[in-house]
């Protein structure tokens, strides 16, 4: 029997195309079949029946062959052979079979792409008068962005790493990337755990890849920088990246940005390399030669220095940063993603112009974006993270101006940060239909349920109007900081998750402390 439906769902990401047809399919004992043995499937139907499980206590049957007739029967069709479906993209149609069951088919290239086909599935369970039921749709679907890269925070260890890639996944964020600003020459072990930890599970579920960022710049001033004419230092700076390899990276991200100054070059490096480019360049492609010689499938990465340390701005004729991007377009090789933030750091706008006049200066190479305007560590209100969608002006045709795509740095570890990243992952994933209000209030509902809503949006206007008084000193600072805590206790009434109600309160609490 198929039950109507009372309104079509809400997915997140957005798929590119959906029809929501008239009805549910009853759900009480279905069947997944899964000819092939691929990790991200088996973790995608693992997905699934959590979902299952959480919602009626069942959980579907997960089979190699065919099922008895009339059971709902999702089956899974892998075929590296069907080129309209693009990477990582799916199609899932439902049909009746010829006594009266359901076949839920998804048809993929490759095993993401059935894993994200189980992600959408899942979202497409409702439970109605104690019985679960799955929306009938059709859904073609697969994302704009190669890579979507969310970053756990990089300035502190996290017990919650595992936690965090396994979310980036169900977020449908195929990387998941290690940050690193140690001393490094005096790498923590918490740090290795970290990276241990989320390579097993990147190599264990096939849902993820893990990106290993290193700098060998980051003393912070405090130790001698490496020295690009030291083997020992060289060595040494190859076995952590060997390491991190090892325990399961298969992306690695040179950053050279923030604290390489050429004035704290050796005299010797100065005299051999001339300029900071040529070093930069020697340094990309030493890295290259020796790596590749025992890991040649590894997917690079460089993020250059600019003249102040930086990596941000547009290129002009004759400037140092055009000189950096044509010493390092003509000298590494072109497998190598040079990294870019945009027009400033925190670039909240990027025209067509200038990721033209970049790209001329690279030698016809695009950037591969490094986006910062999620990451608002250092800004006093936390304005665009604050319980904000990501709401960046961008081309149309963004995707295809970006080599393999964006990575999102948004310590991702936080759980309000996590609302914002959700709606960066929709972006990257759909730009075409982002709609970033729609966007907010669908991660919202997911990550604390319809009701926490409009709470949360009343929410963050009380707070940000007690933390702008609390900081002009205003006399109503005090009665507007108690009126946003009251609305936090009226969404512990509607939600469960209470790291997120307790984190809002820890930091309203830090931002209108006097």
């Amino acid at each position: 029997m198929i039950h109507p439906a009372a309104s079509d769902p809400v997915l997140l990401p957005t798929p590119k195309k959906a029809q929501f047809k008239e009805g549910r399919i009853p759900m009480d004992s279905p069947v997944i079949v899964i000819p092939v043995d691929e990790k991200a499937i088996r973790y995608g139907a693992k997905l699934f029946n959590e979902t299952m499980k959480t919602l009626s206590g069942r959980e579907a049957i997960i089979a190699s062959g065919l099922r008895k007739p009339g059971q709902p029967t999702i089956v899974v069709a892998v075929d590296p052979s069907l080129k309209n479906i693009p990477p990582e993209g799916s199609r899932i149609r439902m049909t009746r079979d010829d006594v009266g069951g359901w076949n839920i088919l998804l048809e993929a290239r490759d095993d993401r792409g059935v894993l994200y086909a189980l992600l959408t599935l899942r979202q497409l369970l409702v439970k109605e008068n104690d019985r679960l039921f799955l929306v009938e749709a059709e859904i073609d679907d697969h994302p704009s962005f190669a890579i979507r890269d969310f970053n756990r925070d990089g300035f502190n260890a996290m017990p919650d790493a595992p936690a965090l890639a396994e979310w980036a996944a169900v977020a449908k964020a195929n990387v998941v990337g290690i940050s690193h600003f140690w001393p490094w020459r005096k790498v923590p072990d918490d740090y290795w755990k970290d990276v241990r930890e989320v390579g097993a599970f990147a190599r264990e579920s096939g849902a993820v890849d893990m990106m290993f960022y290193c700098n060998p710049y980051t003393d912070h001033h405090k130790e001698r920088q490496i020295n690009l004419l030291d083997q020992a230092d060289l060595n040494l700076f190859l076995a952590h990246i060997r390491t991190a390899l090892d325990l399961g990276a298969t992306k690695v991200m040179v950053c050279v940005d923030d604290y390489t100054v050429w004035d704290r070059f050796t005299p010797e490096e100065r005299k051999t390399f001339k300029d900071l480019p040529h070093a930069q360049a020697f340094l990309m492609n030493h890295l290259y030669r020796e790596i590749r010689k025992d890991y040649p499938s590894v997917e690079w990465y460089f993020c250059p220095a600019g003249p102040k340390g930086g990596y941000a701005g547009v290129p002009t004729k004759g400037s140092e940063q055009a000189r950096t991007l044509e010493v390092l377009a003509a000298e590494i090789p072109e497998d190598v993603a040079i990294v870019w933030t945009g027009p400033v750091v925190r670039s909240r706008k990027i025209t067509a112009a200038e990721i033209d006049a970049w790209s001329r200066a690279a030698g016809g190479r695009k950037p591969f974006l490094w986006d910062n305007t999620i990451y608002a560590h250092y800004q006093p209100l936390f304005v665009e993270t604050f319980l904000n969608p990501f709401r960046n002006d961008f081309p149309a045709d963004m995707a295809q101006r970006m080599n393999r795509g964006i990575h999102i740095n948004g310590a991702a570890g936080t759980e309000r940060i996590k609302l914002s990243l959700l709606t960066a992952g929709d972006y990257l994933w759909n730009p075409e239909r982002y709609d970033p209000g729609k966007s907010l209030a669908t991660a919202m509902r997911i990550a604390a349920g319809e009701a926490a809503v409009p709470l949360l949006e009343r929410f963050r206007e009380e707070a940000l109007a007690a933390i702008r008084a609390s900081k002009k000193k205003g006399a109503d600072a005090e009665a507007l900081a108690a009126k946003a805590v009251k609305t936090l206790d009226d969404l512990d009434g509607v939600t469960s998750n209470r790291n997120l109600t307790e984190e809002l309160r820890t930091f309203l609490s830090k931002q209108t402390k006097r």
